[in-house]
This record gives structure tokens, C-alpha cells and sequence, in this order.
């Protein structure tokens, strides 16, 4: 990665920073009673937050590859599915049951991967495809009611290394913590890392340079493949029960906050810390006004205007600094 590119994410990370901060201030001003900045509430926003994080995390690998996933909601129901079905259907121990999940996301990732290497058919067409395949296979396989289960003494135990507390805070969001930095080491400070932007910045060259390109697509698939099945994972493990029905708006809430975090729609510049803080603008809003009070359409008009307006801020900033 250039020095240019890294003071450009480094300055869209201080302006969504800065942006987070200023929605946390202006809930806190407005809600009733002050009450957005509370423990209460920023125990909530640690404890629903993480999902989306995640599949947010997801998408943004893939961007910064220089391609999309539109199948990232159906990947995350389906992997909360499979999670369920195994442990209700055939009394399946909590732990093998998350192992085959977590396995069967990075399958459909490599699935979409391997598609789009092969039939050299555009992310957007191929991921879109895949998209009603895994949530029609999934539909078809177990309907549309919501699947419960049990956990005996055990299981709950390993349920809450995932989805219990430490001292009061969910541990869900300690894991997502865990996995950002990750994927930053992995980003910043090795040589798939740099692959990963070269090959969003300037395929051409990188094949050039010698560096496998298709492989480096395929693996940046299968780690967001693996990230929506942790999610559907750990939904399952904090709700005890799998909705099929669910995830339908997961794909555009994760471009969003990734292009909300500076991910660039054209590959090549980006970083996980952006799309982790582009998860929390959206969750942010999304809290603020419930506690407001008002219904979920405000929120997506929200989302809309702040999407172009602060692409229109990074184009600025960055146009400046060229």
C-alpha cells in the first residue's frame, strides 16, 4: 500500500470518526431524558451491534478486492439456519454444530469465488445470482417458520464464551473487537494484505507483478462468507432460535456502511476500521430513533441522505489532497 493511500484512509477514518461522535452527541441532546448516553444504552448498542459489524467487516474485504456480494444476507440466514437445523434436527453438540456453520459459510464464499474466477461474469451478477439460490435452497429445505432450540447445561456455557458477559459487557462485541484487529494485521501488515489492494487498485498489474489474482478473489470471499456465518452464529446463540425470513435488507446496510467507513466502490482503498465505525453510523442512527420513538422508514431516509453526503465529503477531502 502506497503512503498516499494510507493517509487517505487514515483521514476518511477522522471524518467518520468525527461524524460518529457528532450523531452520539445530538441523541443525547434530543432523546428523552438524555437518555441515549447512558451504560444502559451503550450496553444495548454492544450487544446488537455485532451482526451487522461483521457483515459490514465482510463486505468491506470484498470491496477493497474491487468487487461486490449481494449475498451476504442470504449467507448470514442460511448459516443461522444450518446452525439451529443441526442442533434441533439431530441433537447436534453446540460446538460440532458451530464448526459445520462456520465451515459452510467459507463454502458459499468459495462458491461465489470460484464463480466469479471462472465464469469471469461481473461480482454484481454472479453474487446477486447466488443470493436466491442459497435463500431459495434454504426456503425450500426448511419453510419459512422460525426454527428454536434448546441448549442443555453445557452448551450453555460455550454459548456464553460467544454471547455471554464480562463484567457486564456482551462478549459478542469483545469478538468483534478480536476480529477487527485481525483482519487489520492481516490488511496492514502481510503480504496477502497488500495482494488484496493491489489487486482492487490495478488487477492488470498485479497479475503482472506475479501475484494470483483469482486466488487472492477467491480467499477474500471465503473470509466474508466466514464472517456472515459467524454472525447468523452468534444470532443464534443469543436468541436461541433461527428466522428464515430475516436478513432481507443485511446486503444493503453492509454496502452502506462500508462506503459510509471509506471503502471505495473502485477497489484499492479502504480498511476494516472504516467499516467497523461505518456499522456503528448506521446501528447509531438505527438506536437513536427508536429510543425517539420513530419507526424504521426514518432511519432508512437517514441512511440515504448520509450516504451522499458523506461520499461527497470523502470525494472533497480526497479530491484536496491529489
Amino acid at each position: 500500500m502506497s503512503k498516499k493511500t494510507l493517509q487517505i484512509i487514515i483521514k476518511n477514518d477522522l471524518i467518520v470518526i468525527i461524524i460518529l461522535f457528532l450523531l452520539i452527541v445530538t441523541f443525547s441532546l434530543i432523546t428523552p431524558n438524555n437518555s441515549f448516553a447512558t451504560k444502559e444504552t451503550l450496553l444495548v448498542f454492544f450487544k446488537y451491534s455485532p451482526e451487522i459489524a461483521l457483515i459490514t467487516l465482510g463486505m468491506g474485504i470484498v470491496m477493497i478486492v474491487g468487487e461486490f456480494d449481494l449475498s451476504v444476507g442470504s449467507i448470514y440466514v442460511l448459516s443461522s439456519v444450518i446452525f439451529a437445523y443441526l442442533i434441533k434436527t439431530f441433537n447436534m453438540h453446540f460446538a460440532l454444530a458451530a464448526g459445520i456453520t462456520l465451515s459452510c459459510g467459507c463454502l458459499l464464499g468459495f462458491i461465489n469465488g470460484f464463480l466469479l474466477t471462472r465464469t469471469k461474469i461481473t461480482s454484481f451478477i454472479v453474487t446477486l445470482g447466488t443470493n436466491w439460490a442459497f435463500r431459495g435452497i434454504m426456503l425450500v429445505w426448511v419453510g419459512g417458520g422460525a426454527i428454536k432450540i434448546s441448549l442443555s447445561e453445557s452448551e450453555k456455557m460455550i454459548s456464553n464464551v460467544f454471547t455471554g458477559n464480562i463484567m457486564g459487557v456482551p462478549l459478542q462485541f469483545i469478538w468483534l473487537l478480536i476480529t477487527t484487529w485481525i483482519l487489520w494485521v492481516v490488511l496492514h501488515n502481510t503480504k496477502l494484505g497488500v495482494w488484496i489492494f493491489t489487486t482492487g487498485s490495478n488487477e492488470r498489474a498485479g497479475r503482472m507483478m506475479g501475484v494470483n489474482t483469482d486466488k487472492v478473489k477467491i480467499i477474500s470471499f471465503v473470509v466474508c462468507g466466514f464472517l456472515c456465518s459467524l454472525a447468523g452464529f452468534l444470532q443464534v446463540s443469543r436468541m436461541n432460535h433461527a428466522i428464515p425470513q430475516s436478513g432481507e435488507t443485511v446486503m444493503l446496510v453492509s454496502i452502506a456502511g462500508a462506503i459510509i467507513g471509506g471503502i471505495s466502490l473502485n477497489g484499492g482503498r479502504g480498511g476494516v476500521l472504516g467499516a467497523l465505525l461505518g456499522a456503528f453510523v448506521y446501528q447509531t442512527i438505527s438506536l437513536g430513533f427508536i429510543m425517539l420513538g420513530l419507526i424504521e422508514y426514518y432511519t432508512n431516509i437517514v441512511m440515504a441522505v448520509a450516504l451522499i453526503a458523506i461520499s461527497s465529503i470523502y470525494n472533497y477531502a480526497n479530491r484536496e489532497s491529489n
